[in-house]
């Protein structure tokens, strides 16, 4: 039986950030800090507040995101580019997409889609 070296093992660091944006907040770039490492994967579950949507995101750098996303008052899964999408059948709603990896963190780039004022809760598990 071959053992392996411990010294050869890749040690990985974990955490979880929790934050909240009102779905017709501002466009722009935000930075979520207070990961405590610069990840190198991401996953984000996002839903709003009171509804039955939800969307599942992952990414590994700028540009490399998708989604499956479950829009309110729909019967259907559907896969996006963006690593956030919590949007109802009217397209209503905002999406979110990786902009950096941060030292301490991440930033998302958000874009707003009509006027629907509803909570989106999220939550992000870093890797790095």
């Amino acid at each position: 039986m071959k053992l392996i070296n411990p010294s050869s093992c890749v040690s990985l660091q974990v955490a979880r950030k929790n934050f909240a944006r009102w779905a017709d907040a501002a466009e722009g770039n935000v930075s979520y800090t207070g990961v405590g490492f610069k990840p190198k994967m991401i996953y984000i579950m996002a839903c709003i507040d009171g509804e039955n949507a939800v969307s599942h995101g992952f990414s590994v750098a700028e540009g490399e995101d998708v989604c499956l996303y479950y829009p309110v008052g729909d019967t259907a899964w559907y896969f996006g580019d963006e690593i956030i999408t919590n949007v109802n059948i009217d397209w209503n709603g905002a999406t979110g997409r990786l902009v950096t990896f941060d030292s301490d963190g991440f930033t998302l780039a958000w874009t707003k889609l009509g006027a629907w004022h509803v909570m989106i809760n999220a939550y992000a598990l870093c890797i790095g």
